[in-house]
Parts: structure tokens; C-alpha cells; sequence
């Protein structure tokens, strides 16, 4: 799976994953975590385990803590979690922290 899907608005801060062959990120405002390849199943549902690559301000996490991602993809939309992701990026990442 590869592309980049965002939500701008969402519980009052940014989400997004961008996904390639390398690896995908999913990113907050104030966090990253990096995954292997995303690989979806017969459902085209995804999961996946990596880790925080960036933690700022004032979060839960801390860089290195480990971090898994579910999905799933709905035509050209991404549910992760609760949040439904569209094409496109979030642009500026801001962190009030």
C-alpha cells in the first residue's frame, strides 16, 4: 500500500499516514510513529507494530516506545482507528504542547 492520507481535523489535531514500500508513517501534531510496509489482508484491513520517531510537547510518549497501527482501506479512503483519512497531506504540523 502506498499514498498519503490525511484528516485536518480531527479531535482538534492533524493525522496522517504516508505509506510506501520503505515503510509508513503516522503522524499527530506532536508525534510519528514509523512502521514496516503496510500489507493489507484479504479484507484489505492493515496492523502492523513500530515505534515513536518524534514525541514533543506534552504527550504520552516517548521516542522508541513501541506503537501498532489497525486499518482498514475503504475505496480511497483509510479508517484508522476511529478516523476516516483522505487523500492528501495535512500540511504544516503545528504542536501547541
Amino acid at each position: 500500500m502506498s499514498g498519503t492520507w490525511a484528516n485536518t481535523i480531527s479531535h482538534g489535531y492533524a493525522l496522517q499516514l504516508s505509506a510506501s514500500s520503505v515503510g509508513a508513517d503516522f503522524s499527530t501534531s506532536c508525534t510519528v510513529a514509523h512502521f514496516p510496509p503496510l500489507q493489507l489482508d484479504d479484507s484489505l484491513s492493515f496492523r502492523a507494530r513500530g515505534a515513536y520517531t518524534v514525541a514533543i510537547g506534552l504527550v504520552s510518549v516517548r521516542v522508541g516506545d513501541p506503537a501498532t497501527i489497525t486499518g482498514r482501506l475503504l475505496g480511497d479512503r483509510i479508517m484508522v482507528g476511529g478516523d476516516t483519512l483522505t487523500l492528501g497531506s495535512m500540511g504544516l504540523r503545528v504542536c501547541n504542547a
